[in-house]
């Protein structure tokens, strides 16, 4: 039976025919791979590459689809907003050549616009799960420092556009704790470990302040600022960074700092999905850094495998060691794939023996044989 892909089961109810001409190209490409998910996944990228001017400067497919090339000469964001597969064939050595018929839209900030690509994107990412800590500092008395209604309004905001949450409810008991302040104080450390407890991908942690300005005529003038970073939990990657303010005037105090927390959060709102969008739709379009660990191996062996992963994984762009230490080699992979289709081809490999020890959406853990 045909191998299903992440986005399949979208297709049906996603027809070439929503796509507007104004904003879309509908391109044809072809895609090859280890299996029928790479080829997809090729052929998406090819028909960006083709509707955005995105060309290979040595591109070679090989009878093994190992894919050697440089570095993509011009970069431009795009993403495929819906496709349908016109053609689909095994080929004799074991992989897929797929031919897909596909709209790309030329401008990714018209995704923020169109909740069907907004719903495609999430699926190809796997649909992380995000976690909201937002601290509330309230100058107030009277204010119930425990609403947590700057929260609430950005996971509304989020669950309005399918994004997938960590439920509030679940963070009860350590919404008090150590660790959750310094998250909430931009400690990226803190906010991985609270991601990982919750098994969350990501973590938006920051504060909320209300503070009172002078009132006049009758009316009280609140100031809610609101402040947040956007982190990655298994490799620590700063995402975004979000501040906005906004002043509110109301007959009571209350009214106006609730006011006030209510536009700052639909700003922050906006302004965090922008960032994950983005992020996204680049690491869609082009290759994702993904970090790879690799323990009991020797310096050399280290080097010989970066050659490698280069020279004969299919998907993998570029290599990047990072410092060696104590028999444990780290390395970020630019990968046009998932952590999951990675590590199955490196899992499968009989030159460097390994064990998969871990995998996450953007962190592969090895042991060397």
């Amino acid at each position: 039976m045909m191998p299903v892909s992440r986005c399949a089961l979208l297709v049906m109810i996603l027809p070439l025919v929503m796509v507007t001409a104004q904003t879309t190209q509908v391109l044809t490409a072809k895609g090859v791979g280890i299996d029928h998910s790479a080829a997809l996944d090729d052929a998406k990228r090819n028909a960006i590459e083709q509707g955005l001017g995105v060309f290979l400067s040595a591109r070679t497919v090989a009878s093994n689809f190992t894919l050697l090339s440089d570095n993509i000469i011009t970069r431009a964001e795009g993403f495929v907003k819906a496709y349908k597969v016109i053609s689909e064939a095994q080929t004799v050595d074991g992989g897929w050549e797929v031919t897909i018929e596909a709209a790309v839209t030329a401008m990714l900030d018209e995704i923020l616009n169109d909740q069907a690509a907004i719903d495609i994107l999430i699926q190809v990412m796997g649909r992380p799960r995000i976690m909201f800590l937002v601290n509330e500092q309230i100058e107030f008395s009277w204010f119930d420092r425990n609403s947590g209604l700057v929260e609430t309004m950005l996971m509304q905001a989020f669950f309005d556009r399918n994004f997938n949450l960590v439920d509030r409810e679940q963070l009860a008991a350590i919404r008090h704790n150590d660790m959750t302040r310094l998250a909430q104080q931009g400690n990226a450390e803190a906010a991985q470990n609270l991601g990982r407890m919750f098994k969350a991908e990501c973590v938006v942690a920051g504060k909320a302040s209300a503070v009172q300005n002078s009132n006049a005529y009758g009316m009280a003038s609140i100031r809610g600022d609101l402040n947040v970073k956007v982190i990655r939990v298994d490799n620590g990657e700063l995402l975004g960074v979000v501040h906005v303010s906004s002043t509110k005037a109301q007959p009571s105090p209350e009214a106006a700092a609730r006011a006030a927390f209510e536009a700052a959060a639909e700003k922050a709102a906006q302004q965090i999905i922008a960032h994950l969008i983005r992020k996204w739709g680049g690491e869609a379009a082009n290759f994702k850094p993904i970090s790879l660990q690799i323990n009991n191996v020797d310096f050399m062996r280290a080097t010989d495998i970066e050659v490698w992963l280069k020279a004969h994984v299919p998907g993998v762009k570029t290599v990047s060691p990072r410092p060696f230490e104590g028999n444990v080699a780290e390395m970020e992979i630019g990968f046009e794939g998932t952590a999951n289709e990675l590590a199955r081809a490196l899992a499968g490999n009989t030159v460097y023996p390994v064990t998969v020890v871990n995998v996450t959406q953007n962190k592969i853990v090895l042991l060397s044989k």
